[in-house]
């Protein structure tokens, strides 16, 4: 592992302002998980301070501080995050029990298709947090986390390939076998990318060689616990993700090809170089590349 591993490289803009900035409750703070406040130790933080100083001086929370405002300037924390143009809250910032909210946050997951950047190769999307063994995470609104496998990890697998897709309500641990896969003769055991309670699974995973690894491919959905911020920092992320996928194509050229050109140089992983491959070759490039990286 590369000392640029160790690092996350999340790169924001002012439209992921911070909601406490969005009240005027801070100057500048900018929001690195998708407005999961019941997971953020800066809110948690903010929160604590105000319960324990003195009243006069208390820090207001975010949503008392909306809630002061008159009729015409209780805008909805979705236009305050730039999601809606207008609206107003009808329901006294009490979002959990919202159904426009609900909405909205459906809507977002529906209509979210990544930005994708090549590599060697092989597609990432330039917003999600990659596994070591090659699981995807997106952290999508309100902290819930859609994890799948990647371009590399589903090209490596085959297009003649069974899951042993993991329960609704069971508990997952980053790192520690979740679900397996049955492909080239072999069942393979594959690692959970965060900690957390798998909410849903993907029922379209019964044809998984019909869908693409980062919309309609996606494996579950996971309820994350409050580790998750240290959970994503042992991920790769942005520029560090593209270093880490180059590292893997080169092993892999490696593996089947000994002495072919590696990805760093110019060289790139075809679908014909997988197609020809034999189920033994496929079984080790599975063990020594995609799990054993």
């Amino acid at each position: 592992m590369t000392e640029t591993t160790k690092k996350t490289n999340r790169v924001m803009s002012d439209d992921d302002q911070c909601i406490w900035m969005k009240a005027g409750v801070i100057n500048y703070k900018l929001c690195p998980y998708s407005y999961a406040c019941n997971l953020c130790a800066f809110d948690k933080a903010m929160r604590e301070a105000g319960r324990q100083t003195a009243p006069q001086k208390r820090r207001v929370p975010w949503t008392e501080r909306l809630r002061t405002l008159s009729g015409p300037e209780k805008y909805c924390r979705h236009m305050l995050q730039g999601l809606v143009s207008y609206k107003l809250c009808p329901h006294n910032y009490e979002c959990g029990t919202c159904q426009y909210d609900q909405m909205v946050q459906d809507t977002i997951i529906e209509s979210g298709l990544p930005r994708l950047r090549r590599i060697a190769g092989f597609t990432l999307p330039v917003t999600y947090h990659f596994h070591q063994r090659h699981a995807w995470v997106n952290v999508e609104y309100g902290g819930k986390c859609r994890i799948g496998f990647d371009d590399f990890a589903c090209q490596l697998l085959g297009q003649e390939r069974t899951y042993d897709l993991p329960r609704i309500g069971q508990k997952v641990a980053q790192n520690e076998p979740f679900m397996a896969v049955k492909t080239a003769e072999r069942s393979f055991e594959l690692e959970a990318p965060v900690d957390g309670v798998i909410t849903a699974i993907n029922p379209l995973q019964e044809r998984p060689d019909e869908l693409l690894p980062y919309t309609d491919g996606w494996m579950a959905f996971i309820e994350p616990t409050k580790r998750m911020p240290a959970n994503l920092k042992k991920l790769h992320y942005g520029d560090n993700a593209l270093e880490w996928m180059t590292e893997s194509a080169d092993r892999l050229i490696e593996y089947l090809s000994p002495g072919a050109p590696l990805a760093a140089d110019g060289g790139i992983i075809t679908a014909e170089l997988y197609a020809n491959l034999s189920a033994a070759k496929r079984a080790g490039a599975i063990e020594n590349v995609l799990l054993g990286g």
